[in-house]
């Protein structure tokens, strides 16, 4: 009974591992099928994988290929640094600052025509008592000049200049002596009229004035202290050409590359050579006798006026030294703002009278203006302006404006261009 059992229990016990291995020897049938079918797809698509790899290396070639063509047909490029540093804004903002006065100092040099052919050497300008002017050589070789240490010879070529003084013209002498002796006269037209003559004659008689000046007349002390107040503004504004500024002193003053001899010419007379033929000429005829200097040239610059350059805070100086005669001839254009009257209100180098007046109903605010000399008259120069120069001394200019707004910000900027035609 107990072998039965026993074996009952076997048999329980074995019957589910007789199954598993009957399921495994199965299972292990049917996956030899399987496995061989997935071997043979992954085999299908690694192929197809290859393929299309090779496919794409072709393509990529074939592009290498075009692309190496075309860059030899181009011509080579520079080839870009390997770092750039990009200024920020603060540099650009120095740069542009920096080219913008470049360009301003560029504007404002003056550009001289070309030279003209240098003078005669030997040549002479010889101005006379009556206003007339010849040129010529002297026929004499020499000019010989009495001093207090005796007789010295000069030859021509050494003289620069030579001027006979008061005792070579003993008329114009008198002439003066009796002019000043009527600005006492008893008669006011008298007076008037010998004023008028010495004040023509300008700086050139100061020495005789100042001789004068203490008078115990007067009517005559007053007359010639005005006298002399002209000279000096004269002498300061409007420098004359060397024959007409220069004093008359008593004795002849001849002025060598060297020295300069103050006497007497023993000649007098002279023989001046011209392309007129030869003339003969007194000392007491000669107003002043100099050397042929090469003329000046002319001379063309710009220059730039800015808003902040109001009259009243004083006229910029364009670096320009004008000689009276000189012909110049201004144009200017370019915009400022007018800020009184709100941001889009502009003027052009003419002004415009609903910007108020400078000098009313004559010179609109926002006008350029400009003058010569430190005692000139302020005249408007607009857009366009030509004069003659009445006078000597520096051109300087300005923005005009109504006094109630010169306080004010005007931004902006004439560019004015200036030619000079020499005299």
């Amino acid at each position: 009974m107990k072998t039965t059992h026993h074996g009952i229990v076997w048999v329980i016990v074995c019957l589910p591992i007789l199954a598993g291995l009957l399921w495994a020897t199965a299972a292990g049938q049917d996956a030899v099928p399987m496995n061989q079918a997935a071997r043979r797809e992954s085999a299908v698509r690694e192929a197809r994988q290859a393929e299309a790899r090779a496919a794409d290396a072709r393509d990529r070639a074939v592009r290498e290929a075009q692309i190496q063509a075309q860059a030899a047909a181009q011509p080579p490029m520079a080839k870009p640094p390997d770092e750039v540093k990009q200024p920020d804004t603060a540099d650009k903002d120095k740069d542009k600052s920096k080219d913008k006065a470049k360009d301003k100092a560029k504007d404002e040099a003056a550009v001289e025509t070309p030279k003209r052919p240098p003078a005669d050497p030997e040549a002479l300008r010889i101005h006379l008592m009556d206003g007339s002017l010849i040129s010529g050589k002297l026929a004499a070789k020499e000019i010989v000049v009495e001093t207090q240490f005796g007789n010295l010879t000069v030859p021509v070529p050494s003289i620069r200049s030579f001027t006979p003084g008061l005792r070579s013209h003993p008329k114009v002498e008198q002439n003066i002596g009796e002019l000043i002796e009527k600005l006492g006269s008893a008669v006011f037209s008298e007076r008037e009229g010998a004023q008028k003559a010495l004040a023509e004659m300008g700086p050139t008689i100061r020495m005789q004035l100042e001789r004068a000046a203490n008078d115990s007349d007067t009517e005559r002390k007053s007359r010639i202290k005005t006298l002399l107040d002209e000279c000096d503004q004269i002498a300061e504004d409007a420098e004359e050409d060397a024959a007409v500024a220069r004093a008359l002193i008593d004795r002849d003053t001849v002025e060598t590359t060297d020295f300069t001899v103050v006497g007497k010419i023993v000649q007098d007379t002279f023989e001046i050579v011209s392309r007129y033929g030869a003339l003969t000429v007194k000392l007491s005829d000669i107003k002043r006798v100099e050397r042929e200097v090469i003329e000046k040239e002319d001379l063309k610059k710009v220059v730039t006026v800015d808003g902040a350059q109001i009259i009243h805070r004083g006229m910029k100086d364009s670096g320009i030294r004008l000689e009276k005669g000189d012909k110049v001839t201004v144009a200017a254009d370019g915009t400022i703002q007018m800020t009184p009257w709100g941001n889009q209100a502009v003027s052009s180098p003419d002004g415009a009278p609903n910007y108020g007046w400078y000098i009313p109903n004559r010179i609109a605010g926002g006008a350029l203006v400009g003058k010569v000399g430190n005692s000139g008259a302020v005249f408007k120069i607009g857009s366009k302006y030509s004069f003659t120069a009445d006078r000597s001394g520096t051109l300087q200019l300005a923005v005009a404006m109504q006094g109630d707004y010169a306080n004010q910000q005007f931004p902006g900027e004439y560019k004015v261009r200036i030619n000079v035609k020499r005299k």
